[in-house]
Parts: C-alpha cells; sequence; structure tokens
C-alpha cells in the first residue's frame, strides 16, 4: 500500500483473522491474512470469503492444490471504483501490478465502471514449498523455496475502433492512406509484455493480438516479439490555424505515443508550451515538459488549473493535429520537476473518457473547432 494509506494503518484481530485496515479521505480497504487451521482447504477458505480456488492461488502465488496447517494466506482486498480510476491508477495507489488486477477479477476488458467491484491483491513470488508451522505431520527437512515468474494478461478493449464520421478536408482518409508494417524486437532481462508495448508507443491488447499472446504466455529473453508501426501520412490543411481531424484509434494514439514530446498551441490565445504523453489508452494522459510550459498553460486557462476545455493544435514529427485540452491537474505523475501535480488530458477525434468509457461532447467539439470542422 502506499505511504498515505499506511499513515492510517490500524491492526484489528477478528474471528482468527488478523486484519489491518487503512482508513484514508478517498478509500477504504482492508488486506487480510488467514492462518490454515485443522480441516481447512483452497475450497473451503475460498468459499467462505467469495473466492474462488484460483482466485486464492493466484493472490498467494501457489502452484499446488493443497495448503499446509499453520500456513498464513493472504485474502485479496475489496474495493469499490470510483470516478478517475483506471487500472494503471489502482496498480500504482495499491502497489500492485495490472496483471495482477486483470487476473485476479477475470476482466476482459480495461474499461472500469463506476461503481464496479474489484479485488485487489498484492505482486507475490510463486510458493513451491511453505515451512510447515503447527502441523504434527510436517517434516523438518522442509524449506521455503520462491520463483519469481512473469505472467502477460490480455486487456481486450471493449471500445471498438471507431473510424472518423466526418467528411472534410482536414481529415485523413484511412482507405487510400493509412498502412501498418512490422519489425522485431529482441525480448531482454525485465521485460513485459505491458513494458514492451508502452516503450515502443502501441496498445497493449494489439501487441498481445499480433504476437498470438494469451494471458498464460510467458516472454523469454532473446525472444523476438513482432512490434506494429502504424503509418499515418502528413495530410496538414493549408491554413496554419486549423489542424487535421485524426481519429484516436486508428491514427492520433500512434502519431502522439506515449513517451512522446509534441508543441500544443491554443487556438484562441497563439500561445505554445510542450507536453509529453505519459499514459493514456481512451485519450491522450500528459504533462507539461518544463515548469516554464506549465506557467504557459496557466496563462492560458486563465491563472488557475479547470477542467474547462480548449481547441489546440497538437505538432509532432510534421503533423498539425486538431485537439482538446483541459488543464485540472490529477492522479499519477511521471514528470516530478514541472510544478504540475499530476497530468491532464488531451483529447482527438472519437476520443472517450476513462472514467465511463463515454465521448466527452466538449472535448469533441473542441477538436472540430481546431480542425475546421462546422
Amino acid at each position: 500500500m502506499n505511504n498515505t494509506l499506511n499513515k492510517y494503518a490500524k491492526k484489528v484481530v477478528a474471528a482468527g483473522v488478523a486484519l489491518t485496515v487503512f482508513v484514508s479521505m478517498n478509500s477504504f480497504v482492508a488486506a487480510a491474512n488467514y492462518q490454515v487451521k485443522s480441516g481447512d482447504s483452497l475450497f473451503l477458505i475460498g468459499k467462505r470469503n467469495g473466492l474462488s480456488i484460483e482466485q486464492l492461488k493466484l493472490t498467494n502465488g501457489l502452484n499446488r492444490e493443497y495448503i499446509f496447517i499453520g500456513e498464513n494466506l493472504v485474502l485479496p482486498d475489496a474495493y469499490t471504483v470510483k470516478a478517475g480510476d483506471t487500472i494503471f491508477l489502482l496498480a500504482k495507489r495499491f502497489n500492485t501490478s495490472i496483471d495482477m488486477i486483470v487476473k485476479l477479477n477475470n476482466l476482459k476488458s480495461d474499461l472500469l465502471l463506476v461503481g464496479q467491484k474489484l479485488l485487489i491483491a498484492p505482486n507475490v513470488q510463486t510458493k513451491t514449498s511453505v515451512n510447515l508451522l503447527s502441523s504434527s505431520n510436517t517434516s523438518n527437512n522442509t524449506t521455503n523455496t520462491t520463483t519469481n515468474t512473469t505472467t502477460n494478461i490480455t486487456i481486450n478493449n471493449s471500445v471498438n475502433k471507431l473510424a472518423s464520421n466526418t467528411s472534410n478536408y482536414y481529415t485523413v482518409s484511412e482507405s487510400h492512406t493509412l498502412s501498418v508494417t512490422y519489425y522485431d524486437y529482441t525480448v531482454k532481462s525485465g521485460d513485459t509484455s505491458w513494458t514492451i508495448a508502452t516503450n515502443h508507443g502501441i496498445p497493449f491488447h494489439e501487441l498481445m493480438k499480433v504476437n498470438n499472446l494469451t494471458q498464460n504466455s510467458n516472454l523469454s529473453i532473446g525472444q523476438k516479439v513482432k512490434i506494429p508501426k502504424h503509418n499515418v501520412p502528413i495530410n496538414n490543411p493549408q491554413r496554419q490555424d486549423r489542424g487535421v481531424y485524426m481519429d484516436w484509434w486508428t491514427q492520433a494514439q500512434y502519431v502522439f505515443a506515449i513517451g512522446s514530446v509534441a508543441k500544443a498551441t491554443d487556438l484562441q490565445t497563439g500561445k505554445s508550451w510542450y507536453v509529453k504523453r505519459t499514459m493514456g489508452a481512451n485519450h491522450a494522459d500528459c504533462e507539461p515538459l518544463t515548469a516554464k510550459d506549465t506557467e504557459i498553460m496557466r496563462q492560458v486557462w486563465g491563472g488557475k488549473w479547470s477542467w474547462s476545455t480548449r481547441a489546440i493544435l497538437i505538432e509532432i514529427d510534421g503533423h498539425r493535429i486538431a485537439a482538446s485540452a483541459s488543464a485540472m491537474p490529477h492522479d499519477v505523475q511521471a514528470i516530478t520537476n514541472n510544478n504540475f501535480q499530476g497530468h491532464h488530458d488531451i483529447y482527438f477525434g472519437n476520443s472517450i473518457r476513462h472514467v465511463d468509457g463515454l465521448p466527452d461532447a466538449n472535448h469533441e467539439k473542441k477538436v472540430k473547432l481546431a480542425a475546421g470542422i462546422n
């Protein structure tokens, strides 16, 4: 758990289960440890706690069906999704991994809904054997051993990749201009499918699909992984104060890839600053690159941070793209010396919200304004 939660930790013992209760302003999480007793089984413990055998095995890193008297098991936390939550943010907040959240909850999409119930558990190492603490049948020769394992989980995006339905000079025609090529990447020590996808600026689920990987697939050092490269031709409008309307799903997310730095220009004031896309699946999560860029942003939004949307242009690698931005810092930040506490949102054509997976009418209106679409 993070430092904020640890600050409010209190110990409680009830019904033979040691609970660590964490209380904060934003969430409640109860992490439980259970010590196996005579007559217990994974099935019975799971039944009492509304968990499956596989969920218990995953939470505790077990690769066996049996348990031992005196063995300590971790029971996953219960969490209710709140506005603004994403799998990435929850993994960061509760010191776990995206893979663990996805597999523990059998998620088929990276879209979370407000009020949705999730099980949260920390990352664990696989237990091949344990110390038998309180059983008369235990052997003194039993030792603790752990094996590090990496499991790659597929997240299938539930949102169809919508093509732009606008017919305008400032749009990219997919049928004539878009293409995809591929190149090989050699897996190195420490790589996972998630880090490979992020480092190469492509969606996680796409990397899994093109390489025929599943939730049970493991990567090995030296393995060749196919990386898709989406080729989006430059099609800038003649007017310098307008950008091309790019569909987020098939075009913009590849041009403005994770880790990319772009120049942003406010359509109304003409002021420009630099932003880095640090994350975001349904739209671009961005941060001003430096403290100077942060100050320019603040001036554009009238001297204070705001969720209000503004039409902007994004310039990157020769592309000038119509976009819309808000300027409220929130959640996870990657750049720590820019005087901006969190990230802000940039939308492109057909982008959707993370919180509910729906289009944002205000952002879409500003994107079309920046593209010169009435």
